[in-house]
């Protein structure tokens, strides 16, 4: 597991993507100062939801096993990932934050494949080890760490569940569109 980025650090995104996010970031709080910059992991909804899905580990994991095709995921990533309605509950309390940057969603200590194991598993799909696959050279000359610090939000009364217990809460109690 490699360190949790903190709000303060200097961040080098690696991609026209991500350069773009911080590049819009500053800008936005040099203009004006104020306003309040919401640095999200990756979301997810279930996959039955009515909502437009896009691809997400659940959907992910759920069309694999459905098709037997087995997915290999990244034993060198590390990255938190957040139920969509578990960060909507939570953007009502992040209006009222002081103007600056923060880490928003759950957090995970398990690397991306661990996760997805856990996830599977959760979701009550036998032999996920044997389709889903450690991808051990992807990020392996780099790890890509994208697992966020959230301590700022929780100091205002902003609390996520960690990834797998996201997963857990979001199977058993799900959210609800109609």
């Amino acid at each position: 597991m490699l360190g949790l980025l903190k709000e303060e650090d200097v961040l080098q995104p690696v991609n026209v993507y991500g350069r773009h996010k911080l590049e819009c970031e500053q800008r936005t709080l040099r203009n004006l100062p104020e306003s309040v910059g919401l640095r999200l992991t990756w979301m997810y909804d279930l996959p039955e939801s009515t909502m437009k899905l896009n691809s997400n580990i659940l959907v992910n994991l759920k069309n694999a096993f459905a098709e037997g095709n087995p997915i290999k995921v990244a034993t060198h990533e590390y990255r938190g990932v957040s139920n969509v309605w578990e960060v909507v509950k939570n953007v009502e309390k992040a209006i009222s934050l002081p103007g600056g940057v923060y880490n928003f969603g759950c957090g995970n200590m398990l690397n991306s494949y661990q996760l997805f194991l856990s996830a599977a598993e959760l979701l009550g799909m036998e032999g996920a080890s044997e389709w889903i696959l450690p991808d051990e050279e992807r990020f392996c000359d780099e790890p890509r760490n994208l697992t966020m610090d959230c301590s700022l939000i929780k100091a205002y009364g902003i609390q996520f569940n960690d990834s797998v217990k996201g997963i857990e809460e979001s199977i058993k109690f799900p959210f609800r569109t109609e």
